[in-house]
């Protein structure tokens, strides 16, 4: 099925704000999140003196790394969606902006989810931005449902390697944003441990020097390539492309590597080689030349 990668909402944004004395979404996050307003408090003297206090944004990217496995190394599945080829592979989201990466849900009766982006300031209060709407594909399972925090593609490469049009594509929607793997927690503001590490927490999120890690065994960490000729190509992965979440940096948005696919064969519809539909027949046909239908 194709999808289509939809366009970033032009309805007026929702935002709530706090003051550092007011309610805070989760408790036993408040020290965090007052380490890094101390030390950025120091770094953005400059939008304080005015007595405006600065937001601590995240800095989102994808992380490119061949000896940890993050974008290289990719594999192919014939198994997970019969009659297609799916190409999978690790996908790392780190954060290096002054503030967290935090977000808070809000699920309603008809499974509609209510997505919002907490952003910090350094006088320790914070604002809420929402996000965007969504209908919760897994109401029953209760956690985040984020869509369109990262998109997939794969490109054709043109000459001198430039980079060429899409030919496949997958959207990532987010069920769970977690601290998986340390980035660089000598980062200002960095915690030498996770802070978000349960996945069915409200809020969720990406603390700074942290990366948040999709494993390529998740069932939708894939780009469908059925039908793509083998070659070499563009693996891009693009954070935030629709530009919903408050960042510091939108430059660094896009990481791409260059990948040698030899692509298999599109599998026997329904899962089953040539070989396994004629071990299946086999017994049958022996059971009618004995004359033991019945």
């Amino acid at each position: 099925m194709m999808q289509v990668c939809p366009e970033a909402s032009s309805t007026p944004v929702e935002v709530r704000r706090w003051s550092g004395r007011t309610r805070r979404p989760s408790r036993r996050l408040s020290w965090q999140r007052s380490l890094a307003a101390v030390v950025m408090s120091c770094l953005v003297g400059c939008f304080t003196t005015s007595g405006v206090a600065a937001p601590l944004l995240p800095d989102l990217f994808a992380w490119e790394s061949q000896s940890r496995g993050y974008m290289y190394g990719g594999t192919f599945d014939l198994v997970s969606e019969p009659g297609r080829v799916l190409y999978r592979f690790n996908v790392a989201i780190p954060n290096v902006g002054s503030g967290p990466f935090e977000v808070y849900e809000v699920t309603h009766a008809d499974a509609t989810q209510d997505v919002y982006q907490n952003i910090y300031d350094s006088d320790g209060g914070y604002t809420q931005v929402l996000m965007g709407s969504f209908s919760d594909v897994h109401p029953t399972f209760g956690h985040l449902h984020l869509e369109g925090l990262a998109r997939y593609s794969l490109r054709e490469v043109v000459a001198g390697d430039g980079v060429g049009p899409v030919v496949a594509f997958q959207l990532k929607t987010s069920h769970g944003l977690v601290d998986s793997v340390a980035f660089d927690t000598s980062l200002p503001g960095a915690s030498p441990t996770r802070v978000y590490d349960d996945v069915l927490a409200n809020p969720l999120g990406v603390s700074i020097g942290w990366a948040d890690l999709y494993a390529k065994s998740i069932p939708a960490q894939r780009i469908d390539v059925t039908g793509v000729p083998s070659g070499r190509y563009w693996l891009e992965v693009s954070i935030d492309p629709n530009d919903i979440v408050r960042e510091s940096d939108e430059t660094n948005n896009v990481t791409r590597i260059l990948v040698d696919l030899d692509i298999p064969r599109v599998p026997v519809p329904g899962g089953f080689t040539l070989l396994a539909i004629a071990s299946a027949l086999l017994p049958i046909w022996r059971t009618r030349a004995a004359g033991l239908v019945h």
